[in-house]
């Protein structure tokens, strides 16, 4: 549902194991994630990421 929502928007939905989002964004691979703020911050994100937006999608 989510990758379909992503597609609608225009983007290109990539999915990967979970551990490998911090190199994937590093090395420029893909240049976005959808994730919890709780694991953004404990994967340490946002040091290779400016920018978040915070959206709701639950329920939908």
């Amino acid at each position: 549902m989510i990758e379909k929502q992503f597609k609608l928007l225009g983007a290109k939905p990539y999915q990967e194991s979970f551990n490998s989002t911090f190199q994937l964004l590093e090395t420029k691979k893909v240049d976005g994630e959808e994730n919890t703020i709780s694991n953004i911050y404990s994967k340490k994100f946002y040091h290779i990421q400016d920018y978040m937006t915070i959206i709701s999608i639950t329920g939908i």
